[in-house]
């Protein structure tokens, strides 16, 4: 059986969506190497007259596209950890003040939280609490169907890693970082940037943060002076980068995220989804039918979208190991459900067998 498309599940084309001003980096960096960007944009789909608003919307592919594009033409593949490594949170306008007026990283987090939704669709910030002594800041964005993403993750790690940096100063150190693609060919430069461990081919992108630090208090010097504009600078970034209703958004868009984010859960069920998204059961079984696609076949796209990219990875991933990330029971059950999708076993498509013999 063939891979459901995007455009098998949906009227939409990849409907996520990211704001222009992070998109700008990366043209400001294509263009200080001597790239023509004009050129760039458009092989993206995207004219130079796109960046002359911060807070226009791009789709997330676009952008995706371009910064891989970029870290190709510039011969820099590590271009996005170096501009989150360089990051200022001034970047981002009226939200730098905002955080100049919260207390704790915690604090710092979840304003990062609370906006992401504003910054980029279809996306997934979160905090969780793994033990008493380790917390994980998750990042999942898009869906797995867009392929690769090393660029943006590694410049949102980064960057978010560099907020903490200035809230904390020295005593900010991550226990791990983790990564989705595979970093076997660049993890020296990525442990000396976040001075810590860095683990590639993770069923997640995130940081792993001692949890000590989460309430420590921030080295805002400015704080007391900005407290009483918390709630105006909240109110206006909420109307400037307002977003359209949620019913505008798509519902199975929004159920594979959902999906991806459970895959290495062994709690992977229709009400988990239904529940996570806020929604009846009744209704998004519904609006499959309505659509044409079952539950299991979005579970079981994510899955073997996921499978793909981590043995094409060439990190040589245990096949036990992936079997656990995406929530089967052993690696036999993962065997059988890859060869009933591809035709071929897991390691034989590893090496790039794509027909059986």
């Amino acid at each position: 059986m063939e891979p459901i498309t995007a455009a098998d599940l949906s009227p939409k084309m990849n409907p996520a969506r990211i704001r222009v001003l992070f998109l700008d980096f990366f043209i400001k960096a294509a263009r200080e190497s001597g790239c023509n960007t004009t050129q760039l944009l458009r092989e993206v789909g995207l004219t130079r007259d796109i960046v002359e608003s911060p807070y226009a919307w791009i789709k997330f592919s676009q952008y995706l596209a371009f910064t891989e594009l970029v870290a190709e033409h510039t011969g820099n593949p590590l271009i996005g950890l170096e501009l989150g490594a360089a990051f200022s949170p001034a970047e981002l306008g009226p939200f730098h003040v905002l955080t100049m007026t919260l207390n704790s990283p915690l604090e710092v987090l979840r304003a990062f939280i609370k906006f992401q939704k504003h910054w980029q669709t279809h996306s997934s910030l979160g905090i969780h609490e793994v033990d008493e002594d380790r917390t994980e800041l998750r990042y999942i964005a898009g869906n797995d169907d867009i392929w690769p993403r090393r660029q943006d993750a590694e410049f949102s790690i980064a960057s978010i890693d560099m907020c903490m940096r200035q809230a904390l100063g020295a005593q900010w150190r991550p226990l791990e970082v983790r990564f989705q693609h595979d970093v076997s060919t660049h993890r020296d430069a990525l442990k000396a940037n976040f001075n810590c461990p860095v683990r590639g081919d993770a069923a997640y992108t995130g940081i792993v943060i001692p949890s000590r630090l989460m309430e420590m208090s921030t080295t805002n010097t400015a704080r007391s002076r900005l407290d009483h504009l918390k709630p105006v600078l909240e109110t206006h970034l909420m109307d400037l980068m307002r977003v359209e209703n949620d019913q505008d958004e798509d519902i199975i868009e929004k159920m594979k995220l959902a999906i991806s984010k459970r895959l290495a859960s062994n709690n992977i069920t229709f009400f988990a989804v239904s529940t996570d998204l806020g929604a009846p059961e009744r209704t998004l079984r519904r609006y499959l039918a309505q659509n044409n696609v079952s539950f299991r076949e979005l579970l079981r796209t994510q899955r073997m979208r996921r499978a793909c990219q981590l043995l094409e990875s060439g990190a040589q991933i245990p096949l036990e190991h992936i079997a656990e990330q995406l929530g089967y029971a052993d690696a036999a059950s993962f065997g059988r459900a890859f060869k009933d999708w591809k035709g071929v076993s897991p390691r034989r498509f590893s090496r790039g067998e794509t027909q059986p013999k």
